[in-house]
């Protein structure tokens, strides 16, 4: 809401704008990670346990990229 609040007002601070850029690539990079989620828990719904290697592994790393983003945004 705010993002497209700075873009109608047309802000011209380039502090405000950089920040307007990191967030909109946050968020495509989150849409690329929820999109990972789903992937990845469509292809484990036949593990049999919560904790089998591969849900783990995949949990993880989304995890971090999930960090990486946040820390970007918090940059």
């Amino acid at each position: 809401m705010f993002k497209k609040n700075a873009e109608e007002k047309q802000i011209t601070s380039h502090a405000v704008k950089d920040w307007l850029l990191n967030l909109t690539d946050a968020a495509h990079i989150l849409d690329d990670i929820l999109d990972e989620c789903s992937i990845v828990s469509e292809a484990n719904r036949d593990k049999y346990s919560i904790i089998h290697p591969k849900k783990l592994y995949a949990r993880r790393s989304i995890g971090k990229k999930m960090k990486n983003v946040a820390e970007r945004i918090d940059a």
